[in-house]
């Protein structure tokens, strides 16, 4: 019994240091690739043939990713300490491709109407 309960304690501190959450809607993708500590990433999706990736190296890093119609693209790739990406992205074909290197950097991007590339 106090093997399982050790293995239960590690599992949870391991969860505890990369935190994310993906809600994908149909014919859409989300990929999320995290080391380090303390990295958190939120993406969500509605809509149709959309595609999220985030990418963080480092510690403490934040991205949220907020996609709501057709064919929306986010690429986002963070390597460093304590950077904070925010995507948002509404109605149809928009490509945002955000690329941090360093600490503590900030991005914002938001993308609404027809085809905006960024």
């Amino acid at each position: 019994m106090k093997s399982q309960a050790t293995k239960t304690l590690l599992a949870l501190a391991i969860a505890a240091g990369l935190s994310s959450t993906a809600f994908a809607s149909e014919e859409s993708n989300i990929s999320i690739m995290q080391e380090g500590v303390g990295q958190d990433v939120k993406s969500e999706q509605t809509g149709i043939l959309n595609q999220s990736i985030a990418n963080q190296t480092g510690n403490d890093q934040t991205a949220t990713i907020s996609q709501n119609g057709v064919w929306l693209e986010s690429y986002v790739t963070s390597t460093g300490d304590e950077n904070d990406v925010e995507v948002t992205q509404t109605a149809d074909w928009h490509i945002s491709n955000v690329a941090l290197e360093g600490n503590e950097n900030s991005t914002i991007v938001t993308q609404d109407g027809f085809f905006n590339q960024s």
